[in-house]
């Protein structure tokens, strides 16, 4: 237990001073200004995950949870007729329904959407992490597109 507790300090420092070292902004935003390639796959990742995310999130507002309250509402309707609204085992019932159709639609929607934005964001930033490497660029730019990676994999 004793050469555990020895070298679990270490490894936090190396990890914080290479987090520190991953947070340097300015240098991943001067080597982004320098190279084309790599601001517009930024961008492309950024609008792939915003366009997903953000649409999705204004689909499940403004055209599932709506429908479902259109069809399942919250509260006794007299249309419905006295005898409904004097049990409130039908508005429980109808709560208990929108809220499984609604993770439904995360399971079947969020989820997968999620999974396919992770899967297209880390093929692009692979191509991100070995863009120095191809065009034989000095080390100290490829120590930033190194931090670069890492900034865009902690912000996923």
């Amino acid at each position: 237990m004793e050469s555990l507790a020895s070298q679990a300090k270490p490894a936090a420092v190396l990890w914080l001073a290479g987090f520190l070292q991953a947070a340097r902004l300015h240098r991943v935003v001067s080597f982004c200004v320098s190279s084309r390639a790599l601001s517009i796959r930024i961008a492309q990742c950024f609008l792939l995950n915003g366009f997903i995310f953000l649409g999705s999130l204004l689909t499940l507002k403004s055209v599932v949870i709506p429908t479902l309250l259109w069809i399942l509402p919250e509260q006794c309707d007299q249309s419905w007729g006295q005898h409904l609204c004097d049990h409130t085992t039908a508005v429980a019932l109808y709560s208990f329904l929108r809220s499984g159709l609604v993770e439904i639609f995360y399971v079947f929607w969020f989820y997968p959407l999620y999974i396919f934005s992770f899967i297209i964001s880390t093929l692009w930033y692979e191509t991100l992490f070995y863009y120095p490497q191809d065009k034989h660029v000095s080390d100290a730019k490829q120590g930033n597109i190194h931090y670069l990676f890492v900034i865009l994999t902690i912000l996923r």
